[in-house]
């Protein structure tokens, strides 16, 4: 689909499909001022602008951006244009809701927090209700439900309830993540606190968890989507289109694959798929297209839009592809030139009738939107299967058969397929019957009549003069004919072979030559490990198992020996072993075995650095086959009883205040906040998973236990524990927690939060000391239990004697000092000493010269005269004046 609009119109930038109106609602966000949405009929390929009224303030010169996104459920459509104004030119976010070809508004204005910045509707998602985002800054979400008229009613507000996360809102889905029949909802937050994106999960406007992954910067969780890969729960697609892999490589991408554990209301990180090119943006759009292959696995689409010099492509992976670490099934590049193909994609019904959901693809660059016709997936597995009875003294040949199993999707229409098989073998004797020039063998199967089984026997030629002790090796090899992947132009007839096809077979021959009409060995098996019968696991990082076999029977040509372990895994096969999975082996001899001859398979190493707590045993099986072609077998158990001890668990104790706490005045009449915390880590052998605590707070009047007091932080999360303050006793509460998996080498902390009331401690600390404890108790095979107390005490600030001893003679000290030198500055001395003593000198002659006047004068004289002689101070105060 193309549509003749100005270049810049970023026609299919957003794309949903109305599956019962088999109708696709596509928008050109920036066709004029507005943006335009488009209608197209996959029926009939008419695609038709729906007319929306809403005008454009003509002062405002910015694009509303109207079609941002578009979400639809089978009848009705909605989307916005969040850059919109009202008349006022504020920023304002007007969405339109279609249903019954009627159309309804709503308008919502960004709160404050967003400083008037870009409005609902970047993001939109919808189920029963419709969620309006407003990812820009510290986001929200806006969620609706649909009444019967059409009527919106707001329910609720979504947000992050620590107000850290940015961009939160920028994706949404629903799945059933963490139960088998209730939903919960995905909400991301590109960049997280810090930089690094998170997801969030709600039900209803509960917050129930998160997952935080990514490298900072790599936008993880800028997409979601949500596949059904087996199970009642869902698995969660994250796309982090901005995510490198190497210090030199930028904006490669990759997807985060989620997968449910059924044990614990987690997450698990599956696998990472990257990108395969720098500015790829690999993970921008991801898009669940549907059981293709008939595997009860939905197939999964995901775009890298800017790849290829910003054409782009979309990569398709099978759902047992995604499980099992394959790579992509099929590599969609544009049929023509086109740029951005993929930046938004869309999953169609079967429109095309060959059985298999399609897809619609945008490439806004260059406005157009391509359809992609899905094609379906068969499944071929190839096996071989030949006799080792004995022949005739004169017979020179025998028969390998190659058989063919196809399984084909319930729903697949008309095929037209056709594979092509091709048997090789090596030995300086054999040969193959009617082999062509090249001494292979050839021929083709046609897929028309969908034969699910399909067989065909070979003669290999054995002259009697070779050596047949020599292995016959041999290779048979299937391809599809005519593969729609080098295709120039779409059949709805073609098919394409799903990765769990199986096209090789490789084996070995000997030309048996026995004393009868089948060669019979005789087998005798033991087991030996390196494990003893009760086994502690990481005792060592892996552990051996070898089988002895001793034939008492005629020569083996053909024997086999197929081993299963449950629960630990193969880590290394032993030389003669072929690993067909994970825990499944398949040995054979690399010589025939005659009667009286050992086959020993050594050293298979087994992991077991994994195992945790809730493995209780190691059950190895193995069958012993005479003749691998055939289902007779001897069978053989071997049971290990695994042990799992609590030893090496170190609980480190801490307090915000260590041992006693002294409660000052001021803190009794503002409160005093304590913190216990416990860092248990395990340094044991065993790895224990979904480990129970009990904790045991203190129950006081005069202390408060804080909302959510006890978090556990363990190395992928936070967990909250919840406590009921109605359990335990009068003295103490009583939670019980569960702390996850708790691994070796790993710790997790315990952290528990209390406040001491103000003036609630008042009347009983000036009396007596106080002492709040708190314990945990670990519940492993034997319960271990650690506690931490503080002791609170009144402290009154009082001044020692000693200081107020040391105030005085440091006061004495000063004073000596200042006399000092006041002395020897001159005060307080006589000053003129020697002018005093002469006018003392000078006063006493006169006084005596007047004495002797008066003697010899005193009859003459009428009276006496009075001499006033000074003293010694007023002399001084005479003479210092």
């Amino acid at each position: 689909m193309e549509m003749t609009l100005p270049a810049d119109s970023l026609f299919g930038y957003s794309i949903a499909y109305q599956k019962s109106m088999r109708h696709l609602i596509i928008s050109a966000p920036t066709a004029d001022n507005i943006g335009q949405i488009f209608r197209a009929e996959l029926d009939n390929g008419f695609v038709r602008q729906i007319p929306v009224p809403i005008s454009h303030d003509q002062s405002n010169q910015d694009n509303y951006w109207l079609g941002a996104s578009v979400q639809t459920n089978s009848t009705n459509f909605i989307t916005c244009a969040p850059r919109s104004t009202d008349y006022f030119n504020t920023r304002v976010s007007k969405c339109i809701f279609e249903s019954q070809n009627r159309m309804y508004f709503i308008t919502l204005q960004p709160s404050d927090k967003n400083l008037g910045l870009d409005g609902y509707g970047w993001s939109i998602y919808m189920d029963e209700d419709i969620y309006l985002n407003n990812p820009i800054l510290k986001g929200n979400v806006q969620v609706f439900s649909i009444e019967e008229n059409s009527f919106f009613e707001k329910k609720y507000s979504l947000y992050d309830i620590q107000q850290k996360a940015l961009n939160f809102g920028y994706s949404i889905v629903n799945g059933k993540f963490f139960s088998n029949e209730f939903s919960s909802l995905a909400i991301s937050s590109t960049y997280g606190e810090y930089g690094q994106g998170k997801i969030f999960f709600f039900e209803g406007t509960l917050e129930v968890g998160s997952i935080s992954d990514g490298e900072v910067g790599s936008m993880f969780g800028a997409v979601l989507a949500v596949a059904n890969l087996g199970g009642p729960r869902s698995c969660l697609l994250v796309g982090a289109p901005t995510h490198t892999t190497t210090a030199r490589s930028y904006d490669v991408g990759a997807v985060y694959l989620y997968t449910p554990e059924y044990d614990t209301k987690i997450l698990k990180l599956h696998r990472i798929i990257t990108g395969v090119s720098n500015a790829g943006y690999f993970g921008a759009a991801i898009a669940s297209v549907g059981d293709m292959d008939d595997d009860g696995l939905d197939e999964v689409a995901i775009s890298a839009p800017y790849e290829n010099d910003g054409q782009g492509a979309v990569y398709i992976y099978t759902g047992a592809g995604l499980l099992a670490g394959h790579s992509w099934a099929q590599r969609i590049e544009p049929p023509d030139t086109m740029y951005t193909f993929g930046l938004s994609l869309s999953a169609l019904d079967d429109f095309t009738l060959n059985g298999c959901d399609g897809l619609a693809i945008g490439a806004p660059r260059s406005n157009k939107v391509a359809l992609y016709r899905g094609i379906p997936l068969i499944t071929v597995v190839l096996s071989t299967n030949y006799t080792l009875a004995k022949r005739p003294k004169d017979a020179n040949s025998f028969d390998i058969e190659v058989k063919l199993n196809v399984n084909y999707s319930s729903n697949l229409g008309r095929i037209d397929a056709v594979l092509a098989v091709k048997l090789e073998i090596m030995h300086p004797n054999a040969k193959l019957a009617d082999a062509g020039a090249d001494g292979t063998y050839t021929y083709n199967v046609a897929l028309a009549s969908k034969d699910t089984e399909m067989s065909r026997r070979i003669k290999i030629l054995t002259p009697a003069e070779g050596d047949y002790e020599q292995v016959i090796s041999y290779k048979v090899s299937a391809e599809l004919v005519n593969d729609p992947m080098s295709a120039k132009h779409y059949r709805t007839s073609q098919v394409m072979l799903s990765d769990r096809s199986i096209l090789l077979s490789l084996g070995s021959i000997w030309a048996a030559d026995c004393g009868s009409m089948e060669c019979n060995p005789k087998f005798t098996a033991k087991l030996t490990s390196s494990m003893p019968k009760t086994y502690t696991p990481w005792t060592s990082d892996n552990e051996t198992v070898s089988i002895y076999l001793h034939n008492d029977g005629e020569t083996a040509y053909s024997a086999c020996v197929k081993i299963r372990v449950h629960t630990a895994r193969i880590l290394q096969p032993s030389s003669s072993c072929v690993r067909m999975d994970d825990d499944v082996l398949i040995c054979k001899p690399k010589t025939l075995l005659r009667n009286g001859d050992y086959w020993n398979i050594t050293n298979i190493y087994l992991e077991t650095s994994d195992l945790t707590s809730n493995e209780k045993t190691i059950q190895i099986d193995y069958d012993v086959y005479n003749h691998c072609n055939k289902d007779e077998k001897t069978h053989y158990e071997e049971i290990f009883v695994l042990e799992s001890v609590s030893t090496g668990i170190i609980v480190q104790r801490a307090s915000n205040v260590e041992g006693a706490v002294n409660i000052t005045t001021l803190e009794i009449e503002e409160g005093k906040r304590l913190q216990h915390s416990y860092t248990i880590s395990n340094l044991g052998p065993t790895n224990w998973v979904s480990v129970k605590c009990e904790v045991v707070l203190p129950r006081r009047k005069y202390l408060e236990v804080m909302e959510n007091p006890i978090e556990i932080n363990t190395e992928k999360s936070v967990i909250k524990c919840d406590v009921n303050a109605n359990e335990g006793t009068e003295d103490v509460i009583k939670a019980l927690c569960n702390i996850g998996d708790l691994r070796r080498t790993k710790a997790t902390k315990i952290f528990i939060s209390m406040f001491v009331l103000p003036k609630g401690l008042e009347n009983i600390i000036y009396k007596e000391n106080v002492e709040l404890t708190t314990e945990i108790t670990l519940m492993f095979n034997e319960q271990q239990t650690y506690s931490i107390t503080n002791t609170l005490c009144y402290y009154r600030e009082t001044v020692s004697s000693w200081i107020i001893l040391l105030a005085i003679l440091f006061g004495l000290l000063i004073i000596i000092i200042i006399g000092y030198v006041l002395y020897r500055c001159g005060f307080l001395q006589r000053k003129k000493k020697q002018r005093l003593n002469n006018l003392k000198k000078s006063i006493r002659k006169q006084n005596s010269d007047r004495q002797k006047d008066r003697t010899s004068g005193a009859e003459s004289l009428q009276c006496d005269e009075e001499y006033l002689v000074p003293d010694e101070d007023s002399v001084q105060h005479h003479t210092d004046k």
